[in-house]
């Protein structure tokens, strides 16, 4: 018995006979090609949820906190010295102390400050009254000498360079007496950093919570149209040790695969123990489903 045959036609040619095989390949591609075009139709529309980027709005808040805390020093000072900045609570050295406590998800150590500007502090003054009279030289001296100590206690807060610099280069203001320089250490230096750093604190606390919130978010956004064995099958694709959990780093590459994001180790840390509802440091398909059915 002869097999069936059937006819395709080329575009400005006549027409070619077509073996069973190619009959097959037609029909699978077809097929194919609707269920891709049927998959691409039931996504949802990007919604506005997917355009938001956490770090973006992150960076934002960092910078109205940080603008809003040094206006709120100054402010401060008017009110003490009637209308006149007086630099109780704020100078400019301190402005490059406040983009480190700002910067980043938390403020860094307070121990390192203070040691870094103990040592700033007796290595500024002891430089100055070392003798030459060159400010260049002394400033070279001066580096030099900071760099090693930071390095021999192994702490380095960058910005106490200031405080040394201020000794160096305006000495009739810091150090017209002993009192003057310890004036200025007290406040604005120590006191002044004490309101960035507990304002920048504060405001860790609430930009994380913006965070995990836009991350949450996002993630619903980008997985909400899948049914639950899809998102099994999610869960599985990036449970890339197959214990059946999501430990942080698989959650890093998760959310980096679905959102072409970053995210830090802190974020993925305090995003994980806030969908672990069990409380054994990971997330189960159950959870993650969770997650995504939340807002739904």
């Amino acid at each position: 018995m002869s097999s069936p045959k059937a006819y395709v036609w080329g575009v400005g040619s006549p027409p070619k006979k077509a073996t069973p095989m190619a009959s097959e390949k037609d029909k699978f591609s077809t097929e194919y090609t609707k269920q891709e075009d049927q998959k691409e139709a039931e996504k949802p529309a990007p919604s506005l949820m997917m355009q938001i980027s956490p770090k973006h709005v992150d960076a934002v808040l960092a910078g109205v906190c940080l603008a809003f805390t040094i206006g709120m020093l100054h402010w401060a000072d008017r009110m003490v010295s009637d209308g006149t900045p007086a630099g109780y609570f704020f100078a400019p050295p301190l402005m490059s102390s406040s983009f480190l406590f700002f910067a980043g998800p938390v403020p860094p150590p307070i121990r390192a400050f203070l040691l870094c500007s103990v040592i700033a502090f007796i290595g500024g003054i002891a430089v100055y009254f070392s003798g030459s009279e060159d400010t260049g030289f002394k400033l070279g001296v001066m580096g030099g000498l900071l760099l090693t100590l930071f390095k021999i206690s192994n702490n380095f807060f960058v910005p106490t360079l200031g405080l040394a610099i201020g000794f160096i280069t305006t000495p009739a203001t810091l150090l017209a007496s002993p009192l003057a320089a310890l004036k200025f250490l007290a406040c604005p230096w120590l006191l002044g950093h004490g309101c960035l750093y507990g304002m920048a604190l504060a405001s860790s606390n609430l930009r994380r919570q913006v965070r995990m919130h836009l991350m949450r978010s996002k993630l619903r956004a980008n997985f909400a149209h899948l049914g639950d064995s899809e998102l099994t099958t999610v869960f599985h694709r990036y449970d890339t040790s197959g214990d059946g959990f999501l430990q942080s780093g698989e959650l890093r590459f998760a959310w980096q695969a679905a959102t072409g994001e970053a995210m830090t180790e802190e974020d993925a840390d305090t995003l994980v123990r806030s969908i672990d509802t069990d409380g054994n440091g990971e997330v189960d398909v159950d959870e993650f489903i969770t997650l995504i059915r939340d807002a739904m």
